[in-house]
């Protein structure tokens, strides 16, 4: 599956990813046994055979759900098929001793059209929070997932503290021009790479450090405010449904993932008003020039003796300017 999602990056081939649940497999489970569940899984198995095409790759992802990937296929090719294959489990049937026992399907979807540089984790994640979404709702349903920076950032950070910054596929010159190479100095910005520091600023830098660099700083902050506006346009979607039955349990599940990120932005907001109280007191206590790189020697305790002390400089440099432009950014925001 990688190889394809790689292929339709590489030639800009629509591609849709659609991940399906059967709704309360693990209850139909307990009360029916393993070997229904067998059953039911030949079943959606064998509705996918005959629903999506031969060029479609299908396979089975943890927790028993199927993914799919749809080639050459816009999102609203995919919504088409997602009811289709919605529609063909509603008529499957399933003995269970004396039982007929009737199925429903949760099925997330997400597209590749969000940009070259979207990773394949990142686009199976993206579908997966549609299937959160859709079960959530009570399933028997079809959610299109549009979070792709909320995710994509998570994977570029995962791939960057393992060392790996490489892209899912090497482009070819004559199409696509290679991503830029990381800055050295986000690299080294590391609680790890910076000296040891008393303890009440230790702790502080960690949790600058972590919150903010490891985060991105003001990418972290944007992408979470770009999730939370992409839900707040989908619940008034919903809202202009009307009628519904399934409305507001729909609108109740997207209103908890905006708590959560509201939640993250006014931590990020804390530390950064703890970075610029904690400089603002070295300043006053020690009469220094505020300057940038004065400010972090006398936290660093850094001098040009010091091993590497440049580069730290510039980390810390790096540091304290991102701070002082997101804190801009929410002051204008407000």
């Amino acid at each position: 599956m990688r190889i394809e999602f790689e292929r339709s990056q590489r030639y800009k081939v629509q591609l849709v990813c659609l991940v399906i649940s059967v709704d309360r497999m693990d209850r139909m489970q307990d009360l029916y046994g393993q070997e229904f569940k067998s059953d039911l899984l030949r079943g959606v198995q064998s509705l996918l055979r005959q629903t999506v095409r031969e060029s479609d790759l299908t396979g089975t992802v943890v927790d028993d759900r199927v993914i799919v990937l749809v080639t050459h296929t816009p999102p609203e090719g995919a919504r088409v098929l997602a009811n289709r294959l919605l529609d063909g489990a509603r008529k499957l049937t399933f003995r269970a001793g004396p039982r007929t026992i009737r199925v429903t399907l949760s099925i997330g979807g997400a597209h590749n059209q969000h940009g070259s540089n979207l990773f394949f984790d990142t686009l199976v994640e993206v579908a997966e929070g549609g299937l959160s979404v859709a079960q959530g709702a009570g399933g028997d349903r079809y959610v299109h997932s549009e979070l792709y920076e909320f995710f994509q950032a998570k994977h570029e950070r995962e791939r960057r503290e393992r060392g790996d910054v490489a892209p899912e596929f090497v482009p070819e010159p004559e199409t696509v021009a290679p991503p830029p190479a990381a800055p050295e100095a986000e690299a080294a910005a590391s609680p790890e790479a910076l000296e040891p520091l008393p303890q009440s600023m230790a702790e502080m830098q960690r949790d600058v450090l972590r919150g903010l660099v490891a985060e991105e700083g003001t990418k972290a902050l944007q992408s979470a405010r770009r999730a939370q506006e992409a839900l707040v346009h989908a619940i008034e979607d919903m809202q202009a449904r009307g009628g519904d039955p399934n409305l507001a349990t729909e609108l109740d599940a997207y209103r908890r993932q905006i708590d959560l990120l509201e939640r993250r932005i006014a931590k990020l907001t804390q530390l950064l008003a703890m970075t610029e109280d904690e400089l603002r007191r070295l300043i006053d206590a020690k009469s220094i020039d505020p300057g940038v790189s004065s400010v972090y020697r006398s936290v660093q305790g850094l001098d040009d003796a010091v091993a590497n002390a440049k580069a730290k400089k510039e980390v810390m440099k790096r540091i304290f300017q991102a701070n002082l432009e997101l804190k801009q950014q929410l002051s204008s925001g407000n």
